[in-house]
């Protein structure tokens, strides 16, 4: 016969989710507009955390994150997607792609 075996949960699982929810809904509660802070930059703040908790290899944490959201194939696509877009919004923010829109007009030019 097996024994279960019952682990004790812990509030620090929580925290990348509360961190999540906590900036999504505060930047739209304070900005007055929902839409100002797109909700990618949110998960991923979330993620980060999440990545700073867990005590143990990089590799280590991108595979258990990976096989705790899904297949790993079609996960590692949507991360991919989800840094993109992350990587799209703060270059934008920056002005980085008209900048680089008005080197490339110049040399190519």
């Amino acid at each position: 016969m097996k024994t279960i075996s019952r682990s004790k949960g812990s509030f620090n699982a929580l925290l990348p989710l509360m961190v999540f929810v906590l900036t999504f809904l505060g930047a739209g509660i304070y900005l007055n507009d929902f839409y100002a802070l797109p909700s990618p930059i949110a998960v991923v703040m979330g993620i980060a955390l999440a990545f700073i908790l867990f005590k143990d290899s990089i590799d280590s944490k991108v595979s258990t994150f990976l096989k705790g959201c899904g297949d790993d194939k079609i996960m590692t696509m949507c991360v991919i997607y989800l840094l993109a877009g992350a990587f799209a919004v703060v270059t934008k923010a920056t002005g980085s792609v008209a900048a680089v829109v008005e080197v490339g007009m110049q040399v190519i030019s």
